[in-house]
């Protein structure tokens, strides 16, 4: 909705990328790469406003690989999707990744969603990474309170027991406590968690990684 200019046309919109980056604008390229994001190349005629909320997503989609970047941070990718037009996204990601090679890095509240899009995960907590490690390994045994938290909220077909929330309330990030940010909450913080931030340790031989006393 906000990173698509509603007064310039798509075509409009491109040709700026590309000649931000000094680069000729080649609507032919552009049309192609629609193509490849499931677009009809009508749309470059068109303003964003005209497009549904999954066109406009795969548009900006388009925009973020269109120069093959080494790198693309897709952030919240699947907000304010419905759930079909959420799947149609991830797979047209995945399908993304594989054929440019590009590195993705996801940031998402959606923790259900992870399997499916990273091999490596971070867990963050008030502004701090707090575990780290494969994906398969974070899923299998995660560490630290917050991440078992986190995947005991995950509903399951046929799961019945009942969820517990997390006590308290979020950490102040103007005022941050000088320890574990996650201390205030944790059912298991003790008087060193209040008073100082652990190093991240390396729990064993799959480069799985927490910051959390627990572990020392």
């Amino acid at each position: 909705m906000s990173s698509l200019n509603p007064v310039r046309r798509l075509k409009d919109i491109f040709s700026d990328l590309a000649n931000s980056h000094g680069k000729t604008f080649d609507e032919q390229k552009v049309k192609d790469h629609l193509e490849m994001v499931n677009l009809p190349s009508h749309v470059l005629r068109i303003y964003p406003f005209e497009l549904s909320g999954g066109m406009r997503q795969r548009c900006v989609i388009a925009l973020a690989t269109f120069l093959k970047p080494d790198v693309i941070i897709a952030d919240e990718p699947t907000s304010a999707l419905d759930v079909v037009t959420q799947r149609d996204i991830l797979q047209l990601l995945s399908t993304i990744q594989n054929q440019s090679k590009s590195t993705f890095i996801f940031i998402t509240h959606d923790i259900s969603l992870v399997p499916g899009l990273s091999n490596m995960m971070a867990i963050m907590y008030g502004g701090c990474i707090i575990e780290f490690g494969s994906t398969e390994s974070v899923f299998a045994n995660p560490l630290h309170p917050y991440t078992k938290f986190l995947l005991s909220s995950i509903p399951k077909i046929g799961d019945k027991t009942e969820k517990k929330s997390i006590p308290g309330n979020p950490v102040s990030l103007i005022n941050p406590p000088p320890g574990c940010r996650f201390c205030p909450r944790c059912p298991r913080g003790t008087e060193v968690c209040s008073d100082s931030r652990p190093e991240l340790l390396n729990i064993d031989s799959q480069q799985h990684y927490v910051v959390c006393w627990l572990y020392r």
